[in-house]
């Protein structure tokens, strides 16, 4: 365990995020389900990444950090600490094929991660017969946003121990650790929800589609998030 918060409140962009995660599986969707895939060459060293991963006081956080809903109506939701799931899987070629260079395999992409049961990330390492490896790192967009990611993968890459990586103050803002009134934290929601107003209202067709079939229906009216 780290000295990270075990329980902190939402950023604005987390009840985004958590609303495209929602709409989407209301439409049958994976969820708001991101994957990096890298392709490695031979010498990758599996055993480091496991390490580091176990060491780790962020994939700690984030193997046991869940949205909690509030049984008061009218109280807002929080990330809050629980049991350590898994986030770290190893396969070989045969038992997990790839459908191509760049498609995760079933194993990968059928895996649910939810903002609401922990964890919301995984790493999986996928071995070729020559040598070569896959590393996926999974997420759900709740837990972490493309800045995020690219400061777990530089935290995780980082020569300095993993504990005492500078890094590690600065993944949670001060702003979500310090007590605030209820309603700054419905202002959050507040302004998740305009942006989900925005992106609907920018264009009547489906949300997340990323090839529309047709012109706009609407106008964008200036709207901005």
């Amino acid at each position: 365990m780290s000295d990270l918060p075990n329980r902190i409140r939402l950023a604005p962009g987390d009840y985004f995020m958590h609303a495209q995660d929602l709409w989407m599986r209301r439409s049958g969707l994976q969820g708001n389900i991101c994957c990096a895939v890298i392709h490695l060459d031979r010498g990758f060293d599996v055993d480091r990444l496991r390490r580091r991963l176990k060491e780790s006081p962020l994939i700690d956080w984030l193997s046991r950090a869940r949205l909690v809903r509030s049984p008061l109506p009218l109280l807002p939701p929080s990330w809050r600490l629980s049991q350590p799931g898994p986030v770290f899987f190893e396969h070989d070629e045969k038992d997990a094929p790839m459908p191509n260079a760049w498609t995760p395999p079933k194993v990968v992409s059928e895996r649910q991660l939810h903002a609401e049961h922990n964890p919301g990330v995984a790493f999986d390492v996928l071995r070729h017969a020559d040598g070569t490896t896959h590393l996926f790192f999974s997420w759900n967009h709740t837990h972490l946003d493309a800045s995020g990611v690219d400061f777990i993968l530089h935290h995780l890459n980082s020569n300095s121990d993993t504990n005492g990586s500078g890094s590690v103050r600065d993944f949670i803002s001060p702003k979500q650790i310090k007590g605030l009134p209820v309603s700054k934290w419905w202002a959050n929601a507040n302004f998740a929800h305009t942006s989900m107003k925005w992106l609907d209202e920018s264009g009547k067709e489906p949300l997340f589609t990323p090839a529309p079939s047709g012109p706009r229906s609407n106008a964008c009216n200036n709207h901005r998030r």
